[in-house]
């Protein structure tokens, strides 16, 4: 059996290895996407992320319009373009930021 054949490592669950790796138990239950799904925990995560999701699309897409209606700077309004600058180096920033703390979190363990 070839490694891809046994589906994504996080869905196979191994039984009674004790002290063996996986491989040299040969045991696997596949567990299926619904019973992932069936724990309460999992549904109340996926109902929160869609939120996330859901809240951050409407935020990125209406911001732009409020942002153009309300402010000017030097007689041009802040249209999506000045917008799209901001939220580009948020990102880069949050990025820089969780790489650092990565670094200083391993760090910091070892």
């Amino acid at each position: 059996m070839t490694p891809h054949s046994e589906g994504p490592r996080w869905l196979i669950r191994t039984k009674g290895s004790r002290g063996l790796s996986s491989k040299a138990a040969g045991i696997h239950d596949r567990v299926s996407f619904r019973a992932i799904v069936a724990a309460p925990a999992i549904r109340v995560l996926i109902v929160v992320l869609l939120y996330h999701y859901l809240s951050y699309s409407l935020f990125t897409s209406e911001f732009s319009v409020f942002l153009a209606d309300r402010f000017m700077w030097n007689g041009h309004a802040f249209c999506p373009k000045e917008l799209s600058y901001i939220l580009g180096a948020d990102g880069v920033i949050n990025f820089g930021v969780q790489l650092f703390l990565l670094e200083v979190g391993q760090q910091c363990l070892h």
